[in-house]
């Protein structure tokens, strides 16, 4: 007697990325003076690869993403083909300053 046999496949969470289609969508925390200041940053891929944020230069703003091409998942049947990574960026600011600081932010920024 023959009989359909029938797969569920539940995908696990992952500590650092979560999956959208063929993309791959992370959170990276940035402190606020490495978001105002530029400087490189990185993130580290499922492969174990580093691969490096273009951050240098930039003023990074809460909410920023980047979209880093071909870097997320393989696209079924297309041999050589994946998804984008695409990096959303935390900017992490202090919970308190000092007199001291907050003068020296307003005298730097006007």
């Amino acid at each position: 007697m023959a009989s359909d046999l029938v797969l569920v496949i539940h995908q696990a969470k992952h500590a650092r990325f979560e999956r959208h289609g063929n993309d791959l969508h992370a959170t990276v925390k940035l402190p606020l003076v490495a978001a105002l200041t530029g400087g490189s940053t990185s993130v580290q891929h499922l492969d174990g690869r580093s691969l490096k944020l273009p951050t240098e230069g930039l003023v990074v703003k809460p909410g920023t993403v980047v979209r880093l091409p071909g870097e997320g998942m393989p696209i079924s049947k297309q041999p050589g083909q994946a998804g984008d990574l695409v990096v959303h960026f935390d900017v992490q600011f202090p919970g308190r300053l000092d007199e001291q600081q907050k003068r020296l932010i307003k005298q730097a920024l006007g």
